[in-house]
C-alpha cells in the first residue's frame, strides 16, 4: 500500500504487527444441516427461556454427537489458520471448550478475552437482521494516549471495529483480542456457538523460556 505526494514522491505504508480475524461463510446447505442438528440440543439445554438473558450452556458441547459436524468444521478452520500463520505445533491443536450463547432482545455481553487459549471463534446459528455484530477492540495499550477527530472513520483510525454477522458465518480470532457483543436489537434471539482452541502439548513445547539473543 502506498500514496503519492508530488513534493516528496511515493510513500509506502508498512503494516506492522497486524491483528487478524478470519471470517468464513458456510454454504447454505451445510449451515442449514448443522443448524438442524444443533438447535434442538441447544433448546434442550436451555429450556424455558424468557426475555432477558443472556444464557449460556456448559462448555462441553464439543463432546456431544449433535455438534460433531460443527466441531469438525472448527478444527479444520483452526488448522487452516495455523497454516496461514506458518505455525506447525508438534502435538497439534485441539478444541478445549465449546458452548452456546443465546441473547434475547436487549441483552449483551461485555468486553472480554479468553485466557489460556491460542485461538477462539464464534459461529452464528441465528442472527436477527437488526442484531449488532461482533465488536473487536484495538489491542494496543497506547491507542488512547491521543485520539484526534477524524473526518472519516476507517479501520486505520478507529479504536474498535464492528464485524457484521449473519447465519452461517464464523469468525476466528486470537484469544487475547478484546471483544464484546452489543445489545440485541429487533425481534428474535441471537444464537451462536463459541469455542476455544489450544496447543495440545502447550506445557511441553510452548512454555519454554524465551531467551534474548545479544
Amino acid at each position: 500500500m502506498s500514496f503519492n505526494d508530488d513534493s516528496i514522491g511515493e510513500t509506502r505504508v508498512l503494516r506492522l504487527f497486524p491483528t487478524f480475524v478470519w471470517q468464513c461463510d458456510l454454504d447454505l446447505e451445510r449451515y442449514q444441516r448443522i443448524n438442524r442438528s444443533i438447535t434442538p440440543k441447544i433448546d434442550e439445554l436451555l429450556p424455558g427461556r424468557e426475555r432477558g438473558g443472556p444464557w449460556n450452556t456448559h462448555h462441553g458441547l464439543h463432546h456431544l454427537d449433535e455438534f460433531g459436524e460443527l466441531v469438525e468444521m472448527f478444527q479444520l478452520s483452526v488448522n487452516g489458520v495455523l497454516q496461514y500463520l506458518k505455525i506447525e505445533p508438534k502435538g497439534g491443536i485441539e478444541i478445549t471448550g465449546c458452548w452456546a450463547n443465546v441473547n434475547a432482545q436487549g441483552s449483551s455481553h461485555p468486553p472480554h478475552v479468553h485466557p489460556n487459549n491460542y485461538l477462539s471463534g464464534v459461529y452464528y446459528v441465528r442472527a436477527p437482521a437488526e442484531a449488532d455484530g461482533l465488536i473487536c477492540y484495538d489491542p494496543r495499550p497506547q491507542r488512547l494516549v491521543m485520539t484526534p477527530i477524524a473526518h472519516t472513520a476507517t479501520q486505520e483510525n478507529c479504536s474498535d471495529v464492528t464485524l457484521p454477522i449473519k447465519e452461517g458465518r464464523m469468525f476466528i480470532f486470537p484469544s487475547w483480542l478484546l471483544h464484546s457483543v452489543g445489545a440485541t436489537q429487533g425481534d428474535g434471539e441471537r444464537v451462536s456457538v463459541s469455542f476455544n482452541a489450544m496447543f495440545s502439548s502447550f506445557t511441553e513445547e510452548f512454555a519454554r523460556p524465551k531467551w534474548t539473543k545479544n
